[in-house]
């Protein structure tokens, strides 16, 4: 066995030759090129300023409203007592979604379609208010965090409830020049 060619002593010297060329099969070209590309157009993602979104483009200032109401929820959800916030602050967290979810069915359907939801979504404010005040009442949440949660929360009661009244006052319009 010559081993002249190669200026090793031993046949051990061959292998790390051997395994760097089967790295190069293992990592092609085209492999390592695109994995370039998609940093590159994640970099890119990153830098673009977010879609304009319905909120932002929406003339219901009611969901506007719920919206940075359940932002500061959010914030006080994690800070509640494990024997509340898995059922009392879990709850709470549910009528919020429900309540965004229904004042913003009530905004995409037609004038004479909006009562049900809005109803529902006043219910649900009802409902919401109630169990925060059980909230604060077992002290699981401060005098303070309650209060710059109620505030808005009635803020936005009296928004559904003009809003409830208008559609209501429309619909009978509507409804008697039918007639």
């Amino acid at each position: 066995m010559s081993l002249a060619s190669n200026s090793c002593t031993s046949i051990f010297c061959v292998f790390p030759l051997l395994n760097s060329l089967h790295a190069n099969s293992k990592f092609s070209t085209e492999m390592i090129s695109s994995y370039v590309w998609i940093q590159t157009i994640r970099l890119i993602l990153q830098s673009l300023p977010p879609p304009r979104s319905f909120l932002q483009t929406s003339h219901v200032p009611v969901l506007q409203k719920i919206k940075s109401v359940y932002i500061f929820w959010y914030s006080i959800y994690h800070l509640v007592p494990k024997t509340h916030r898995y059922t009392l602050a879990l709850k709470i967290d549910t009528l919020f979604i429900e309540l965004i979810e229904m004042s913003a069915s009530a905004s995409f359907v037609q004038k004479h379609d909006k009562i049900p939801y809005l109803r529902t979504a006043i219910r649900k404010l009802d409902t919401l208010k109630i169990l925060l005040m059980v909230l604060w009442e077992t002290r699981s949440i401060d005098t303070k965090k309650y209060e710059l949660l109620s505030t808005p929360l009635d803020e936005i009661g009296k928004m559904l409830g003009g809003w409830l009244g208008q559609t209501e006052k429309a619909s009978e319009i509507s409804s008697r020049s039918r007639e």
